[in-house]
């Protein structure tokens, strides 16, 4: 797990569930890149769709970047912060699922002390 394939399996993914697999599976190898990039894909596979699946997506997408947000850089942070406004403006999970204040400040924070 980790490394290259990781991102670009993420990056391949097609689906929800395939997605919801990937964090799960490897879920001790992720690191700021694959963050970035499962919200990133997230944003491109999550059209209108919500639910739980995509509610425990989002919970664990979100609980991965309160872990590595100390090394995301300002492009991995806008990449985060926009696929959060995009899935948002969606409403592909319900409230509980949307991005936390908590969080949003803490990528704020992050964003302005680099």
């Amino acid at each position: 797990g980790g490394g290259p394939q990781l991102t670009s399996a993420i990056k391949e993914c097609r689906g929800l569930g395939e997605l919801a697999r990937i964090l799960q599976e490897q879920k001790g190898f992720f690191n700021h890149i694959h963050v970035s990039a499962a919200w990133v894909c997230l944003a491109r596979i999550g059209r209108g769709r919500g639910g739980s699946e995509a509610t425990m997506v989002l919970t664990a997408l979100q609980d991965q970047t309160r872990e590595v947000l100390d090394q995301m850089s300002e492009r991995e942070i806008a990449n985060v912060l926009y696929s959060m406004a995009k899935l948002h403006g969606r409403k592909v999970a319900p409230k509980e699922g949307r991005a936390d204040r908590q969080l949003l400040e803490a990528m704020q924070r992050r964003a302005t002390a680099t």
